[in-house]
């Protein structure tokens, strides 16, 4: 039987002592990265064998998950109770002041002079508490709350000292809310708060609400409301705070849809519509400087404001000055287009990364612009004038060598077409009525011509087109002659339906003179003349005819232009058409045409047809040569 040796177990022992050592020490520093806050321990970093990761996991993820757990728990109680609490209880203080101001007077419980200075020793005490607590770290946050209700105070007691009370011009009053603004300015730049300036905001924008009566003064509100935003404008330059973005607009056009309910008449329309551009201005200028000047890209709320922005500056402004100035009305649209375009064109000379303040602007002046049309024009104008601002959007987006005013002047070209549909399709038809010289081929002709502009632009531009855009010369081009073709039916349609009318005028029975007139008793009405005696079915033969011709015709050249022009859509759009007039001769003309109609239209698409067959054998090399 083999007995180990001494020295053999004594490097044994040795090795388990090492073991030991080992252990312990990743044990100890196990205990360090757990207080340490670590929630998982590299096992191969510490070189700890799989048996203890299986064992050290499972207990260390329970606790990882419960302590996840417990601090999202403390992070809404922290939030409720550090923050949502102090809003709300800054906001009830400044509502209770208010109701306590309003005691105070209806009372007489104290002098007015009692009331401002008490509501002033408040709002500077609760300034000083706040820049008290910011020096605390512990309570930094809650210092910001505080410091904004001091600053909404102060709003309150300046605003009722001149508006309420009368106690100060109204120039002081402005200094001194000049002053507060400029220290809550001051105070949330240096602290970095942006909770100051939304409570600030709030307060001020709390303050005509919390304080009004029935009697207006318009000039004082919005002069105070023009200083809110003006302090709005300096702060966004040095701090992109959205929430106070959206507080700002949201007050500003509260505190003036509210005075306009009560106080509007047509006679203040002067001022309303000077403060309504002056507000207007503030919410335009705000991120456009920010971006100019500071380089900063717009974000989508800055994007959703602009628009909106001026979606209710131009709509109250179009219900104010319609009563009284609608002939100029589209001048005061088109003045708006081109301020956006204008600060569009500037973004792209000064600051051509900030793509979304560059399509922002630019779409909302373009909006502007085609609003102004029907605004400003009547009846067919309105589509002449959007089928010369389609083609004219088009080039510039070729010369721009931008895809978005290309989409948009797509858009106003496909306005455009439903316009003409919609409300250019039917005509006046009276004793004036001449074919083609009429108002609706004018407009079907203007918008032809600009149709076909576009499909050339696409054309000529054809290397710089996306992918996407490549149809688009003749889907242009196709729309163009679809209208071409139809206008010059519905010409022909309108002359002989006309003169079908006229005839069935003729055909009803006219009264005669009466009996007291005639000798030899009355004779009511005369006789009643025949159907055949008049060209009624001469005149709807000769009208389907011209139809069929016009329509082979205009195939026929259109596969010539096709050929010509190597375009594959003209000739398609040809045989299309072909097939229609084969169809028509086929089934309509030689059931309801007489003899003689019936031999032309036939004759004529035959002949037609064969020459086109001819020409196509003839060349057919070079026909080939097009195609393939």
């Amino acid at each position: 039987m083999y007995m180990p040796n001494t020295p053999d177990l004594k490097q044994i022992a040795d090795d388990i002592g090492r073991l030991r050592q080992m252990v312990e020490g990743m044990d100890n520093r196990l205990r360090k990265l757990e207080r340490a806050g670590e929630t998982r321990v590299n096992a191969t970093a510490t070189g700890a064998p799989p048996y203890m990761r299986l064992a050290q996991e499972p207990a260390h993820a329970a606790k990882t998950t419960a302590s996840g757990e417990t601090q999202g728990k403390h992070r809404v109680e922290g939030m409720i109770t550090g923050k949502t609490f102090v809003v709300i209880g800054v906001v009830s203080l400044l509502f209770g002041l208010a109701f306590f101001f309003k005691y105070l007077f209806e009372n007489n419980i104290i002098g007015v002079n009692g009331r401002i200075i008490l509501g002033v020793v408040l709002g500077i005490a609760f300034l000083a508490l706040g820049q008290f607590l910011a020096g605390k770290k512990a309570y930094r946050t809650y210092s910001f709350f505080i410091t904004g209700g001091g600053l909404a105070i102060l709003y309150l007691s300046i605003y009722s000292a001149f508006n309420f009370y009368s106690l100060i011009s109204q120039t002081t009053a402005f200094f001194f809310m000049i002053l507060v603004t400029a220290a809550g300015i001051a105070i949330a730049l240096i602290s970095d708060a942006r909770a100051v300036a939304a409570v600030a905001l709030l307060g001020g924008f709390l303050t005509p609400f919390l304080v009004s009566s029935e009697v207006d003064r318009q000039f004082s509100l919005f002069s105070y409301v023009l200083i809110l935003n003006i302090s709005f404008v300096v702060l966004s330059y040095f701090k992109k705070w959205h929430l106070v973005y959206i507080l700002n607009f949201v007050g500003t056009y509260a505190v003036y849809g509210a005075w306009h309910g009560r106080f509007y008449e047509p006679e203040k329309l002067g001022t309303t519509m000077l403060f309504l551009s002056l507000f207007f201005a503030c919410f335009l200028v705000a991120p456009f400087l920010v971006s100019v000047a500071r380089k900063h890209v717009y974000g989508v709320v800055d994007a959703i404001i602009s628009t909106v922005n001026a979606i209710v500056y131009f709509s109250v402004s179009y219900a104010l000055l319609k009563p009284d100035f609608e002939s100029t009305l589209g001048f005061f649209f088109v003045l708006g287009a081109l301020v956006y375009v204008v600060g569009a064109y500037c973004i792209a000379h000064f600051h051509k990364e900030d793509k979304n303040a560059l399509f922002t602007l630019a779409g909302v002046g373009l909006v502007l612009l085609t609003l102004a049309v029907p605004i400003q024009f009547i009846g067919v104008w309105i589509t002449i004038a959007w089928a010369l601002e389609a083609a004219l959007l088009l080039w510039l987006g070729f010369v721009l060598k931008s895809y978005y005013v290309r989409v948009f002047s797509l858009l106003i070209f496909v306005t455009t077409l439903c316009r003409l549909f919609a409300f250019d399709v039917s005509t006046k038809v009276d004793d004036m009525y001449t074919p083609i010289l009429n108002e609706r081929f004018g407009v079907y002709l203007f918008a032809i011509v600009a149709f076909f502009v576009g499909a050339y632009l696409y054309h000529y531009y054809k290397p710089i087109l996306r992918p996407e855009e490549r149809w688009l010369s003749a889907g242009l081009g196709v729309i163009a002659h679809f209208l071409a073709l139809f206008i010059l039916s519905a010409e022909i349609m309108t002359w002989y339906g006309k003169k079908i009318d006229d005839v069935y005028q003729t055909l009803r029975p006219e009264p005669l003179l009466q009996g007291s007139q005639r000798p030899g008793g009355p004779v009511p009405y005369g006789r009643q003349p025949r159907l055949d005696e008049y060209p009624l079915e001469g005149l709807k033969n000769t009208r389907n005819v011209l139809l069929s011709l016009l329509w082979v015709l205009y195939a026929a050249a259109l596969m010539i232009i096709g050929f010509m022009r190597h375009s594959r859509a003209a000739r398609i759009f040809a045989l299309i058409l072909f097939g229609v007039v084969i169809l028509k001769v086929f089934l309509f003309d030689v059931s309801f045409l007489s003899d003689l109609y019936r031999i032309v239209s036939f004759v004529v698409l035959g002949v037609i047809l064969l020459v086109v067959s001819f020409l196509f054998y003839h060349y057919k090399d070079k026909v080939k040569a097009l195609l393939f």
